[in-house]
């Protein structure tokens, strides 16, 4: 008889199999003292809600920079001074802020500027100051609103790369092969803050119960008018899969799908971007810009517009 190969990735399985069938215990079974499968209820029991809307504290409303063209990401000149502009992500700029920072970094090194002013200390303000910063360059940050005040730290936020991000018949003929680009290195980057203090970054499970409910007629597009676009499928494989679970907690026959979806603390992970970039020496600076001509005469080699939603006044 040949002898059991351990390894360290069976001893960890073993170990954590055993865990988790000591959490779930007999009481988590349909059939008394027989405890369900690991993993019976997909992702261990559910503790309930409570939605009684007396409990709303908050309520935030905030509008997109959405362009149907997609977002810009276009590189021009203000006189001698490189200018670069990156806003307009509609309903993924959470999740694609790191793609195009890196992009904007890469434009960047084209010239290697020493010093370089990002407009806006949103989402696409902190990481495109952030992944400047890590080449070298001095950077600061001038905006009209402090990170936490910003739009992008009243947003919620999920991985949701293709959420509002284009229409189609506006945007470019290559836009689908850049934005699948830049989304999975938007991804990597994400996964940099998993595990974290604070946990800006983390994967949470969703589910989705059907039910018998008629659903709410959303109102039509008219025939011949531009959708927003559909890209979802072309990353395929990167997150954790989806499927239907035979095993959940909830009271239906009617069948629940659900998955790990990446989830972003927005409040923490915009604590943190904050944290990381003032650690490579940048700096941030209140001030109100009214034209592209002042944003033009900020101090630096170059400039990165990142102000979302202000673009559209300046």
């Amino acid at each position: 008889m040949s002898r059991p190969c351990l390894t360290r990735r069976s001893v960890i399985v073993t170990s954590l199999g055993a865990s988790l069938a000591g959490c779930i215990g007999p009481q988590a079974s349909g059939t008394p003292g027989v405890p369900k499968p690991i993993g019976a209820y997909g992702f261990g029991a559910l503790k309930p809600l409570d939605l009684d809307p007396a409990n709303l504290t908050k309520i935030t409303v905030c509008l997109r920079p959405f362009r149907p063209a997609g977002p810009r990401l276009q590189a021009t000149r203000a006189g001698e001074k490189l200018l670069i502009h990156n806003y307009g992500h509609g309903g993924s700029g959470w999740s694609l802020a790191w793609g195009y920072a890196e992009a904007v970094r890469d434009m960047m090194m084209a010239e290697r500027p020493q010093t370089v002013s990002v407009v806006g200390a949103g989402v696409m303000g902190l990481t495109s100051a952030i992944a400047i910063a890590e080449t070298g360059a001095r950077v600061s940050i001038f905006a009209r609103e402090m990170p936490m005040e910003s739009a992008s730290a009243k947003a919620t936020g999920v991985w949701s790369p293709s959420s509002r991000i284009g229409m189609t018949g506006a945007v470019g003929s290559d836009f689908a092969t850049r934005w699948e680009a830049l989304a999975r290195r938007s991804y990597a980057r994400h996964l940099l803050y998993v595990g974290r203090a604070g946990h800006p970054v983390e994967f949470t499970p969703r589910f989705y119960i059907r039910s018998d409910a008629p659903a709410t007629p959303l109102a039509g597009v008219p025939d011949g008018s531009s959708r927003f676009l559909g890209l979802g499928r072309n990353l395929r494989g990167l997150a954790p899969p989806w499927g239907t679970r035979p095993w959940h907690p909830f009271p239906t026959e009617r069948g629940v799908r659900g998955g790990l979806v990446m989830t972003f603390n927005v409040a923490e992970y915009t604590r943190q971007l904050t944290e990381d970039f003032l650690a490579l020496g940048g700096r941030i600076e209140r001030v109100e810009l009214a034209s592209l001509e002042a944003l033009a005469g900020l101090p630096g080699d170059a400039v990165v517009n990142c102000t979302g939603f202000g673009a559209r006044g300046l």
